[in-house]
């Protein structure tokens, strides 16, 4: 392997024969071969903002230097889409457990339960509209937390989430909370089973203790703790932002609640969450 520079300031960066990246006074214009992939269920798109020979693409990368112009970070015009589903049906399993069941508890496998034992299904009610064979039961005496995913974003980054859902009436409600412990449980195990977490896997439980002492974080988990909630379960879609020391983030968290029983439900969704 070869690495050269043309002539003329090294404007031009070749491996071998190939141009690697176009150096200017802010930065440089890399190479990329672009990423474009969709099998229905998981799909991952990466992309530049030029054309260039070859089928490749081109972006744009902006160096932030210090004092002595050492490059301390690069800003990227670069673009990244990611979509992941998951169904809970077991032939999928092996794709879904690891991105949304990754922590010690595997949320995927541990609330997993076949459609046709949701209450009704079958003799002309239930969740008919769904046509899948699995789904994720939650409640509070079972498992309160479903499929999850920790993901490490950067300012500007778009989060968009969707869930589809299903109960019945009636719904009785206390009042407490026994969602945020829930919540801080599978973010720890989450924490300590990424490799995007580095130092913050050794100080859990300091982060636990932190956040469990953060009232908005409380509220955000927890929003109907101190009142019953009429009729309508205390279930819900919840988006969190933490910063790199998982200090709570308020900006862009929400928690959606469920709308309605029986079936025909709009699903809860949240689109274009920015992270701050």
């Amino acid at each position: 392997m070869r690495i050269r520079r043309r002539p003329a300031y090294n404007e031009f960066v070749y491996q071998d024969d190939a141009l690697q990246y176009i150096n200017f006074e802010e930065g440089r214009i890399r190479v990329m071969t672009p990423v474009s992939t969709n099998n229905g269920y998981d799909g991952l798109a990466i992309d530049g903002n030029m054309d260039l020979p070859n089928a490749k693409r081109g972006t744009y990368d902006y160096f932030v230097r210090d004092y002595q112009q050492n490059v301390r970070m690069i800003l990227t015009e670069e673009t990244h889409y990611g979509i992941n589903e998951c169904t809970m049906e077991t032939n999928r399993a092996s794709n879904e457990e690891p991105v949304f069941g990754a922590s010690t508890d595997n949320e995927v496998a541990q609330t997993r339960v076949a459609i046709s034992t949701i209450p009704g299904q079958g003799s002309g009610g239930g969740w008919a509209s769904n046509t899948s064979s699995s789904v994720s039961q939650l409640g509070s005496l079972t498992h309160k937390v479903g499929p999850n995913v920790l993901l490490k974003v950067m300012a500007g980054d778009q989060i968009s989430a969707s869930t589809s859902y299903y109960y019945q009436d009636p719904v009785t409600n206390g009042t407490g909370n026994n969602l945020t412990a829930s919540i801080l449980t599978t973010l720890v195990q989450s924490i300590l089973g990424s490799p995007a977490t580095g130092l913050a896997k050794g100080n859990t439980s300091d982060i636990s203790t932190q956040l469990n002492a953060d009232y908005n974080f409380v509220d955000k988990t927890a929003p109907d703790a101190n009142n019953s909630g009429g009729n309508l379960p205390k279930a819900y879609l919840t988006v969190l932002f933490f910063n790199e020391r998982f200090e709570y983030v308020g900006e862009g968290s929400t928690a959606l609640r469920v709308a309605g029983s029986g079936d025909g439900q709009e699903a809860l969704s949240n689109t274009g969450y920015q992270s701050a």
